[in-house]
């Protein structure tokens, strides 16, 4: 779910931060469209030890409640080091829960699905909006 919306930002001109799978806390700086496949970022992308200039962050998931708690794909380090920045995650319909079995990993305002997105918020409430 993430390929396509690395190739719209990359081609619009947004700068991506990649959490690169092999070392912990590094990072890889892609500017190019060819970045977005994942196995290319490595190739074009600049390796960073932080993400200073990063204004938000787009972090994966495997499940995600609509209160914004979110459970990483086990690296778990990709959303450290973020401080405040706002974060967001893509689901399956079928990922979204109304609660977690466990703690989250991390917290996201936004929930981007198939059928639309959903603003999260610590207190439980949210809303959703439709795509048409």
């Amino acid at each position: 779910m993430l390929l396509p919306l690395r190739t719209l930002a990359l081609a619009a001109g947004v700068v991506l931060y990649i959490p690169d799978q092999r070392r912990e806390g590094w990072y890889f700086r892609v500017s190019s469209p060819e970045g977005a496949d994942l196995k290319r970022s490595r190739l074009v992308g600049e390796a960073r030890r932080h993400t200073d200039e990063a204004t938000a962050a787009v972090l994966a998931c495997t499940a995600v409640d609509r209160s914004g708690g979110r459970l990483s794909k086990g690296f778990g380090w990709a959303a450290r080091g973020l401080d405040a920045r706002p974060a967001f995650t893509l689901a399956h319909a079928r990922m979204v829960q109304d609660a977690l079995p466990c703690p989250p990993d991390s917290r996201v305002s936004v929930i981007g699905t198939p059928a639309g997105c959903i603003l999260a918020a610590a207190d439980t409430h949210h809303q959703e909006f439709r795509s048409t």
